[in-house]
């Protein structure tokens, strides 16, 4: 059963009580590293860990902000919504409803 977390906009990345910031050098380019982490979640099996190849968009396409879709990561569902997408820079989105409760709301960008 999936649950309903709480809607949250851009505005969130400054005001959710808990933050983790991470950073990386890829070496690869951006519009390489763009495409492999937006453009189609049914591939990420084959290279993110515990990301299943079920994953698929929810909404008509071509996908960009406000789309939505569904992926499953170590077994877990989660219904996502992006906030943000300027390609090749930048990929936002929020967790709409997820299997586990894990959080009141959740977003990544």
């Amino acid at each position: 059963m999936l649950r309903d977390l709480r809607p949250v906009g851009p505005e969130f990345y400054d005001a959710a009580p808990y933050r983790y910031v991470y950073a990386a050098v890829i070496r690869a380019p951006a519009e390489r590293v763009f495409q492999a982490i937006a453009d189609d979640p049914a591939g990420w099996g084959g290279w993110f860990p515990g990301f299943s190849d079920d994953g698929h968009w929810t909404t008509p396409g071509p996908p960009g902000a406000g789309s939505r879709r569904t992926v499953r990561m170590a077994g877990v569902t989660y219904d996502e919504t992006v906030l943000a997408w300027d390609r090749p820079h930048r990929f936002a989105f929020r967790v709409d409803r997820a299997g586990a409760p894990l959080a009141a709301a959740l977003a990544e960008d």
